[in-house]
């Protein structure tokens, strides 16, 4: 299974939320005065946030709603693969041996490009120093999950008597590997 998802709303939470900035605008104000989601810095000469705050003073948890939809970029990969084995041998009348093996590796990916101007508590610098950036992170986790066991069960009678036994053997294991690396604006250079 692949799954592919880009520009995934934010769920929950003040980071990078369009919700929140809709949520706390003053009705004093009009949004269409902030519908493009930013304004050319001549200066820089480069998009900046057009919001009715400034973005050295959002400290994350807000801004122009459009800006975060579409200047924050996300592209997220899961792939997936599960596999399940089960066997039953019936050796004799009075012995059977039985496997069953799992496995399951999850591979995932993302990653994340945010403009400058986004927020400084998040992407670094200051607007106003020419150091703020943006942001670029990316990621990247395999897991990988296997079980199996192997039962010998015995199932005998002698006259009267009658003996009935079951043994095993488990195997478990677990392999977790992760990497992240957030470059922000102390090592994002512009041209």
């Amino acid at each position: 299974m692949r799954q592919v998802g880009r520009n995934r709303p934010v769920t929950g939470g003040l980071y990078m939320n369009p919700l929140v900035g809709l949520y706390t605008f003053p009705r004093d104000l009009d949004m269409t005065d902030y519908k493009s989601g930013e304004i050319l810095d001549e200066a820089r000469n480069m998009p900046k946030q057009n919001w009715y705050k400034d973005p050295e003073t959002l400290q994350g948890m807000e801004g122009n709603p459009y800006w975060l939809v579409n200047r924050i970029n996300t592209k997220d990969t899961r792939t997936r693969a599960i596999a399940s084995l089960s066997a039953t041998w019936e050796v004799t009348d009075w012995l059977k041996l039985q496997t069953r093996g799992t496995a399951d590796y999850i591979s995932d990916k993302s990653e994340e490009k945010t403009w400058a101007s986004t927020s400084t508590t998040l992407t670094g610098g200051s607007w106003a120093d020419q150091t703020d950036n943006g942001r670029y992170a990316y990621a990247n986790g395999d897991d990988f999950m296997a079980y199996g066991d192997l039962m010998a069960m015995f199932n005998k009678t002698w006259g009267e008597i009658q003996s009935k036994c079951g043994i095993g053997r488990v195997y478990q294991l677990s392999e977790i590997q992760q990497f992240t690396d957030r470059f922000s604006y102390s090592r994002l250079i512009l041209p």
